[in-house]
């Protein structure tokens, strides 16, 4: 599964991942962004399913988990969604850090919190990759609310790897750059 498919880098995943051949289920908020990403694998030896749910909302979330899993478990997850709203720490407003930190740390949590506890129900094994940020480590002017998330994002990562590997969960965090 993998969140954010409708653009950015949750598309180019989901077509790297069909061009190889697997089958993905591709999560983001906007239908016509999602379908969008399975007309561009059409083709592809791998297919694509859509499911259209704000991460923000966690009965959305659980809802879309458990369409994807009625099969088994999701067990290889690629969180890739984001809302970056660039905005200088002079202007920055509580509603702006607010969202932000709603789209992706909340986000986050809702999505790798489902999907790891579907995973321990199942008695199964499971891989997660997570893309947050470079700027979550170090000063970026414009993104300060942004770099907060992903660091607060991979605090979480990484003390849930070592809480829940006992359950052959491996739980991975990617920063690129800005690009």
């Amino acid at each position: 599964l993998v969140t954010g498919g409708g653009s950015g880098i949750g598309r180019a995943v989901t077509l790297a991942l069909t061009q190889r051949g697997v089958d993905v289920w591709v999560l983001g908020r906007r239908q016509a962004m999602l379908d969008e990403t399975a007309e561009l694998c059409r083709g592809n030896p791998g297919s694509v399913s859509t499911l259209a749910c704000d991460i923000q909302d966690r009965p959305a979330v659980d809802a879309a988990f458990a369409r994807a899993q009625a099969a088994g478990p999701i067990q290889s997850l690629v969180h890739a969604a984001a809302e970056v709203r660039p905005c200088a720490a002079e202007r920055l407003s509580t509603e702006i850090f607010t969202a932000v930190v709603n789209s992706q740390m909340i986000g986050a949590f809702n999505v790798i919190q489902a999907w790891s506890r579907a995973l321990i129900r199942a008695g199964a094994d499971g891989v997660m990759l997570c893309y947050t940020s470079a700027p979550g480590g170090r000063e970026t002017p414009g993104l300060s609310h942004s770099s907060a998330t992903k660091a607060g994002t991979e605090g979480l990562i990484r003390t849930w790897a070592v809480e829940l590997g006992k359950y052959g969960q491996r739980f991975n965090a990617i920063a690129p750059g800005l690009f």
